[in-house]
């Protein structure tokens, strides 16, 4: 079914996205929304690629604070009050060579685990 959280309308993607339309059919009437918003097979297939390319971008951004022993991975514990579900998210922090400070999100994904120790956490697979 088609059921989605009422906070979805919240969501500024998506408000930027409802905005885009919007200014679309003041610009240039009425359109047909298939023209626009492509099909489930074409978007997963443009995600994998874009999640490849920033992979590899990623890896490269790593490469010299991972070489160096100078990052620091640290993990994320939250919760979904609405899907009563804990997530556990992976961040990794570094100072560039331009000194400059970084942060990237490495990894998220449901935390099932009732006990949400730091000896639980050490053990995630």
């Amino acid at each position: 079914a088609d059921m989605r959280p009422f906070t979805i309308t919240e969501d500024k993607g998506l408000r930027i996205i409802f905005q885009e339309l919007i200014s679309l059919g003041a610009k240039h009437g009425d359109f047909d929304v298939k023209n626009v918003v492509r099909g489930a097979d074409v978007i997963s297939d443009h995600v994998g690629s874009l999640a490849d390319k920033y992979r590899t971008e990623l890896r490269e951004i790593l490469k010299e604070p991972f070489e160096n022993e100078a990052m620091c991975i640290s993990p994320d514990m939250w919760s979904d009050p609405h899907k009563q579900l804990s997530y556990l998210g992976l961040s990794c922090s570094f100072v560039d060579a331009n000194l400059n400070y970084k942060s990237v999100d490495l990894c998220c994904r449901p935390y099932y685990e009732v006990d949400q120790s730091g000896d639980n956490l050490l053990v995630v697979r």
